[in-house]
């Protein structure tokens, strides 16, 4: 009887853990919602299978898409990356933002096409200014009538002029006064 207890008791155990599963990408998009984006971006990296020691997403299926499905689910892999850089971004972790802009700006589908603005303001804020510059032009040619024109315009004279001022560091000397 006991053996029996102790089946059942297993079994229904068994049972129960299986029917407990955490959608992470709602989750994360719950959190993006109500802009908590530190809590959406490590939901987004749940829900993409991405752990600390990854250096880059890597797709869940193949490039050849045979049915809606997959479609689908494409659709979610890149709705979750563009989500996991535009979080990091929000919340300031501007390594983290490049790392996945430089994966969006790869997508095809229109909803995007604002990944690569992004991006070059990542690198920006990264201090690789050369690169920076580079992805605001492609950015200004590959989208001539979006309102981000005249931003991207003027981060690149804000990227020259810091290049420039990095050149000549000014050397300053502070002293305590004695008063």
């Amino acid at each position: 009887m006991k053996k029996i207890l102790l089946f059942l008791l297993v079994a229904f155990g068994s049972y129960a853990n299986a029917q407990y599963v955490v959608n992470y990408k709602k989750v994360a998009d719950t959190y993006f919602e109500n802009k908590d984006y530190y809590a959406a971006s490590t939901f987004y990296k749940k829900a993409l299978k991405i752990t600390g020691d990854s250096t880059q997403a890597i797709l869940p299926y193949g490039k050849e898409r045979k049915s809606a499905t997959d479609d689908k689910v494409a659709e979610d892999y890149e709705g979750s990356i563009y989500n996991l850089a535009e979080s990091s971004r929000l919340y300031r972790e501007f390594n983290e933002a490049e790392k996945y802009y430089a994966i969006a700006i790869t997508f095809t589908n229109t909803r995007f096409r604002k990944a690569l603005f992004y991006y070059a303001e990542s690198l920006r804020a990264n201090k690789k200014f050369n690169l920076a510059i580079d992805a605001f032009q492609q950015f200004i040619q590959k989208n001539p009538g979006d309102a981000l024109v005249k931003d991207a315009q003027k981060e690149i004279e804000s990227c020259k002029f810091a290049i420039e001022e990095m050149r000549f560091p000014r050397l300053v000397q502070i002293k305590k006064n004695a008063s």
